[in-house]
């Protein structure tokens, strides 16, 4: 499933409903492209609980979804959406891709989101 590049701006639960429930009627979802779309903590929080009723996903195409985002945003966000207790000690399953180039970022990443 596919939202890329369609210069969303979901920053509220309310503004994140549409894209939620495309992707809860989605029939076997295994790769969401959501790149060129930028997702605030709410949102986020949202379209992750939409995620949980798809077990079939593992693969995240998320470049470029933070622009315009302040550094404290991004780790709750990808909190949200990554689902970690879905995947158990399965994450090396899950194919995650997303640019950073702030390395103090890509450490939180490799040291609090991952287990």
């Amino acid at each position: 499933m596919s939202f890329e590049n369609q210069s969303l701006k979901l920053d509220s639960a309310q503004e994140a409903l549409a894209v939620a429930e495309l992707i809860k009627a989605h029939q076997d979802m295994k790769t969401l492209t959501l790149s060129g779309n930028t997702i605030g903590i709410n949102a986020a929080e949202v379209i992750g609980n939409s995620l949980k009723t798809h077990p079939e996903f593992k693969r995240a195409h998320w470049k470029d979804m933070f622009t315009g985002r302040s550094k404290t945003e991004i780790p709750p966000a990808l909190k949200h959406l990554v689902i970690i207790e879905r995947f158990g000690n399965h994450t090396d399953s899950f194919q995650f891709m997303f640019t950073i180039t702030n390395s103090e970022f890509y450490f939180f990443i490799s040291s609090q989101l991952y287990f």
